[in-house]
């Protein structure tokens, strides 16, 4: 468990929701979510609620949640918001990577990773879905904006916390080591995109967990984890 330290200043919590049907434990059990508007299951819920009293725990109080408006997303928000008695707000541009119909829903086999590793590769579009780039720069577009708000509103010892989805979280870890001022949404897709395919289908962190970003000296660094995954190796940067 990590602990947040008020003296950094900034500080931006990006936590994946709780689970939902779809999550069953990797490849030959998950099915793909996508834009799908699955809820929180009762696991999700509790696994919510604990992310939300392990927040209040913390020595920084949440002082917004910004989430993701597909429902398994926001139902996490409002608990962590009820908890830290703060306000929501809902961006639809932090929602999961679009995949089409034709595979939303189904179950994750190591075919069904493999072509979704090509569509991350080559920049094709899945059948009535969002190419990878397009994908990107909506999402980082969000979240760079959210981060400026962060540093222009300067409120101390406080935490802003992002309520988001398992690829968007890997996406912004994988943004932030190329680009670690928050501030450009061109940086070179192709930075991201090897290791993105690297892992197209999987998450770095158990639902409900997060990574704990902290600003300092003009960059955003990874100050602390909890509940990642074994083997998931965030390179946390001790300020």
């Amino acid at each position: 468990m990590s602990k947040l330290k008020a003296a950094d200043v900034y500080h931006v919590i990006i936590a994946r929701h709780g689970s939902t049907a779809g999550n069953r434990g990797g490849v030959g059990k998950d099915f793909i979510r996508g834009q799908g508007n699955y809820p929180l299951t009762d696991q999700g819920k509790q696994e919510s609620r604990d992310l939300a009293a392990h927040l209040v725990k913390t020595e920084l109080p949440v002082r917004l949640v910004v989430t993701s408006d597909l429902s398994r997303a926001y139902q996490t928000a409002v608990i962590v918001s009820q908890a830290s008695r703060c306000p929501i707000l809902k961006i639809p541009d932090l929602r999961a990577w679009n995949l089409g119909p034709s595979i939303q829903g189904k179950t994750v086999t190591p075919e069904l990773v493999a072509t979704v590793k090509q569509w991350v590769l080559n920049n094709n579009m899945p059948p009535s879905g969002e190419r990878f780039n397009a994908y990107v720069f909506r999402y980082l577009s969000a979240l760079s904006k959210q981060l400026k708000k962060v540093v222009a509103q300067a409120v101390p010892d406080t935490n802003v916390c992002i309520i988001n989805h398992g690829r968007g979280v890997r996406l912004a870890e994988l943004w932030l080591q190329a680009d670690p001022s928050g501030q450009s949404t061109t940086t070179s897709v192709d930075a991201l995109r090897q290791k993105f395919a690297d892992n197209p289908t999987g998450d770095a962190l158990q639902p409900g967990g997060y990574i704990n970003l902290s600003y300092s000296g003009g960059k955003w660094h990874i100050s602390g984890v909890w509940k990642q995954k074994e083997g998931a190796g965030y390179q946390i940067a001790v300020s």
